[in-house]
C-alpha cells in the first residue's frame, strides 16, 4: 500500500527574474548589433502596466513577468 504524491517545482522569483533577463537581452541584441538595455527597469515598468491590466492581458503579462505564478 504507497501513497502516490506528484511533487511540483516552484520556481523562484529570482530564477524567473534572470530568465526574464536573459531572454530580452536575448531579444534586443539579435545579431551583431550592441544594446544597452536595462531588464530590471523593463520588468519594473512592465509590473505597473500589469497591476492596472484585467482578463487576458493580466494572464499574458502574469505568464511573462512570473511564468504564471502569483506571489
Amino acid at each position: 500500500m504507497g501513497l502516490n504524491y506528484k511533487f511540483s517545482r516552484v520556481i523562484g522569483m529570482d530564477e524567473i527574474q534572470a530568465d526574464f533577463a536573459l531572454n530580452l537581452l536575448k531579444a534586443a541584441t539579435r545579431g551583431n548589433e550592441s544594446a544597452i538595455i536595462s531588464p530590471f527597469s523593463a520588468a519594473v515598468a512592465l509590473a505597473m502596466a500589469y497591476i492596472g491590466a484585467v482578463s487576458k492581458t493580466k494572464e499574458e503579462m502574469s505568464e511573462v513577468l512570473a511564468k504564471g505564478q502569483y506571489f
